[in-house]
């Protein structure tokens, strides 16, 4: 190819660029932010310290391998949700529906559980829970932290600005990082 041969081409090149109606064209969507690598960072940092209860702070993780069959939207999806969730914790009710949250599809399930008061008032509970159905199989997996005290009688009962309620709060925010 000459040096001529390349001037046309570019010149050509030039004249169809030229000629687009940006008005028109489609902005490329942002690529995706990759959620499942994400979520699968959260369950690796909770099986760090899955191996009992640590001053009232108990780990429950499973199925990491089931992570990667949600669809990356929809997991995207709801760390977005956990993220804006309501993040007070002195003012907790019991059953207190706004500290629970789901996404789901057609197949797909996704809990968001963010400081979410247990019934009975034993128990706050913070993380994701999914399940996937299929025609042939439900599976499902779990990131959670609870915060569990036998001796509490009533959510009036919890102070997380304790020793164990900081140690709760602080495991919360190295799992789930910026998202708690």
């Amino acid at each position: 190819m000459s040096w001529r041969d390349v001037l046309k081409d570019s010149k050509q090149t030039s004249r169809q660029v030229g000629s687009l109606n940006w008005d028109e064209e489609e902005i490329p969507e942002k690529e995706d932010e990759d959620c499942i690598k994400k979520l699968l960072n959260m369950y690796d940092i909770a099986n760090q310290h899955s191996g009992g209860a640590n001053s009232g702070t108990k780990f429950s993780i499973m199925n990491r391998s089931i992570i990667k069959e949600f669809p990356e939207e929809l997991i995207c999806k709801a760390l977005d949700l956990f993220k804006k969730m309501y993040n007070d914790y002195k003012n907790i009710n019991e059953g207190d529906l706004s500290r629970v949250e789901k996404v789901s599809d057609q197949e797909h399930t996704i809990y968001v559980y963010k400081l979410y008061p247990s019934v009975g008032g034993h128990k706050l509970i913070t993380g994701l829970y999914g399940f996937s159905t299929t025609k042939t199989k439900v599976s499902d997996y779990e990131i959670v932290i609870n915060y569990f005290d036998p001796s509490i009688k009533s959510l009036d009962s919890y102070d997380l600005d304790n020793a164990r309620g900081k140690n709760y709060l602080t495991a919360c925010k190295h799992v789930f990082g910026e998202y708690f």
